[in-house]
């Protein structure tokens, strides 16, 4: 594809690159894959999004309870802690698989600076916590009216 886009380079060139391109994949692949293996639920994945007028966090943690989920601000951070339960097994019961994520998680999002931290809101239903920040006045965007002379 690259020899498309870019033919001064030569076929040579081209397949160091794409050496060099699938050994760095090896490497972060494997590195990360490694570093991460279990770990989605102890860090549960949000997606942080931007409003008009606020920031919308989404974070999904299903089978934790609202009072297991605890939420702080502290110095331009948004901590967010919790805790899955372990299930507990039916007398006789033994696990034949047991993948899912139990225990403590927390998650340490810096929150941009428009944030104004006397007004976030979170809303927790089926498992997936909202939060709503709302920006500062400041920092919302203005409409500036064009006159006609």
């Amino acid at each position: 594809m690259l020899e498309r886009y870019m033919p001064d380079l030569g076929l040579d060139n081209l397949n160091e690159i794409r050496e060099f391109r699938n050994r760095m994949n090896r490497l972060f692949g494997d590195f990360f894959t490694r570093e991460l293996a279990g770990m989605g639920e102890e860090f549960p994945a949000v997606d942080l999004l931007e409003e008009k007028d606020k920031y919308v966090l989404i974070m999904e943690i299903p089978g934790v309870s609202k009072e297991d989920v605890h939420l702080t601000v502290q110095d331009g951070m948004l901590i967010i802690k919790g805790e899955r339960k372990r299930t507990e097994l039916p007398e006789g019961a033994r696990w034949l698989r047991n993948e899912m994520f139990n225990g403590q998680f927390s998650r340490s999002i810096i929150l941009p600076a428009q944030v104004d931290t006397g007004k976030i809101n979170a809303e927790y239903q089926d498992g997936v916590l909202r939060i709503e920040m709302a920006k500062k006045e400041e920092a919302k965007p203005k409409e500036i009216e064009i006159q006609v002379k």
